[in-house]
């Protein structure tokens, strides 16, 4: 068989290698030449793809280089589907620090040289057609990144059942983009890197976004304050609305089908922030926008779609309700498609990510990807940002075309020194005032239980109220109204309306406003970041 030489670059500009300084490396590979220097890319064996960084060689000398990994993208390890010739490139995270583990492989494991285009464009604008029977090496593109755990942390979640509790698929950045243009079929030369604020003005329209947020309200004469808005879907009684406004931003319009969840909601905000409150279902909303769009765009669009067919707690569903509550869900992606929002969020059961929802988690997530978004997600336990209870719950954070994706908030409680003592039932409940409607021991139900410490958390509060498991420590009652609504870190003076079974039911299925503050003002703080940095760079990122 024909032997070659592959020249590698001398070992001056090799900065991780190993004895390269005696020698010149040359290697024989069969069966065509490679091409193994930094900006190169190879097809290995096992099917994977690797655009080249680094090089060196190791004791047996043989090269080894290292570089980013790229694969097709399949549903079940990846979440995700792309267009034909188009790459995902996969970066593997340590569990506990998040820190990317760099991708090796050696000269043994190369079957060809590839082009790989690394562009942040539509999929659309990058022709691939006119390299279709040449004689160069094949074409792919990549326009996405996935973080994942490291294998064996994968290994062991698919043996309970569960995988990527955490994760992101992220769209190319313009540095992540290579420069040069494509040849469209109409003869017309499309750059293969476009700036952030372009990538925006594509799908927001030109002149749409405010930068410091599109709310603008005088406090003086010669002040504007500027304030990020947010929008609230299947809102509830308030819980993430709450949340928002005590982080800062400003609620523009809610709706939910719940009549007493909605008659809370707007005694609560529509005389505080002026909030649009709409008591309809999602598909009534959605014609009444389609209407005229323009006033419902938002910064932030918020939604907690109904958790009831992915919650372990419905343990007997009711197939009807399932299927009502489903049809809901799959319009995430026409309210994010008419209201454009910057980012928007998603509160959900952690139940979706269980093996038996998969294909909901991943149509979620092509909901997003579908429209250009990046998507951040993680299932968290709420008692980390100061929620006194056993809680946890799925929580995904999708940017826009051109917009920074917003990393998760860091837990602000916990065992570590620099972190807040956990919360306990006793800190949520121990100083309520005598006398309040809603906190009526006398009427509270009694029951007969072992009682247990108040230092400890809670048990989740659920729709139905008080359980079999969630009770007063001293076991001799249920909670009242009162505490239920601390627990899950309502103001003492939120007012909720209807019967006690609605009122518990409205409690129980809220975000719970204290876990809602700490993502809202990650969102925030983020956006502020990138919108400062635009404006310093007059939009030239």
């Amino acid at each position: 068989m024909e032997k070659f030489v592959v020249r590698l670059p001398p070992s001056r500009n090799n900065t991780r290698g190993t004895n390269s300084s005696q020698n010149d490396p040359s290697r024989t590979i069969d069966p065509q030449q490679i091409n193994l220097r930094p900006g190169w890319s190879v097809q290995l064996k096992d099917g994977s793809y690797l655009h080249i960084r680094s090089w060196k060689t190791d004791r047996l000398n043989r090269i080894i280089f290292k570089g980013y990994k790229l694969v097709y993208p399949n549903t079940d390890d990846h979440c995700v589907e792309f267009e034909n010739k188009e790459l995902l490139w996969v970066s593997y995270a340590h569990p506990k620090d998040q820190q990317v583990i760099e991708f090796e492989r050696s000269e043994d494991d190369v079957v060809r040289n590839c082009r790989i285009i690394f562009t942040n464009q539509p999929y659309h604008n990058m022709n691939y057609e006119q390299d279709a029977g040449s004689s160069l090496e094949p074409l792919y593109f990549c326009r996405w990144k996935r973080v994942l755990p490291l294998a064996s942390e994968m290994y062991r979640r698919r043996k309970e059942g569960t995988r990527h509790l955490r994760g992101s698929v992220e769209h190319l950045k313009p540095s992540d983009s290579m420069c040069g243009h494509r040849l469209q079929k109409s003869g017309a030369l499309v750059p293969i890197r476009i700036g952030d604020k372009e990538v925006r003005e594509i799908w927001r329209g030109v002149g749409v976004t405010a930068l410091g947020g599109s709310h603008q309200e005088h406090i003086f004469d010669d002040i504007t304050m500027k304030q990020y808005t947010i929008a609230d879907c299947c809102c509830g009684a308030g819980g993430a609305s709450q949340g928002a406004l005590d982080a800062g931003l400003k609620i523009k319009w809610a709706f939910d089908m719940d009549r007493d969840a909605m008659a809370t909601y707007t005694k609560r905000f529509f005389n505080r922030c002026g909030t649009e409150c709409r008591l309809e279902n999602c598909a009534d909303f959605l014609r009444h926008v389609m209407r005229d769009p323009r006033p419902y765009l938002v910064d932030i669009m918020h939604v907690s779609p109904p958790c009831q067919p992915f919650s372990p707690a419905n343990t007997t569903p009711n197939a009807e309700k399932n299927a009502a509550n489903l049809a809901t869900f799959t319009t995430v992606e026409d309210l994010i498609r008419l209201t454009r929002p910057r980012i928007a969020t998603v509160e959900e059961s952690d139940g979706l990510e269980k093996e038996k929802h998969r294909d909901w988690f991943i149509k979620l997530i092509s909901m997003f990807t579908g429209l250009g978004y990046s998507v951040r997600w993680a299932v968290l336990k709420l008692s980390e940002y100061g929620v006194p209870q056993t809680r946890t719950r799925l929580i995904m954070i999708a940017a826009g075309p051109g917009e920074q994706l917003p990393s998760l908030p860091m837990p602000t409680h916990g065992n570590g020194s620099h972190l807040h003592p956990l919360p306990s039932i006793r800190d949520a409940i121990s100083n309520i005032p005598f006398g309040l409607p809603d906190h009526n021991v006398n009427s509270a139900h009694s029951i007969a239980k072992n009682p247990f410490n108040p230092e400890t958390l809670s048990g989740t509060i659920k729709c139905s109220g008080n359980s079999e498991k969630v009770y007063h420590p001293d076991g001799q009652r249920l909670y009242t109204t009162c505490e239920m609504k601390l627990i899950q870190t309502f103001p003492l003076d939120f007012k909720f309306i209807g019967g006690k079974t609605s009122q518990s039911r409205q409690i129980g299925n809220a975000v719970p406003p204290l876990a809602a503050k700490a993502w809202f003002t990650e969102i925030k703080e983020s956006l502020a970041t990138a919108d400062e940095r635009e404006v310093a760079s007059n939009g030239n990122i």
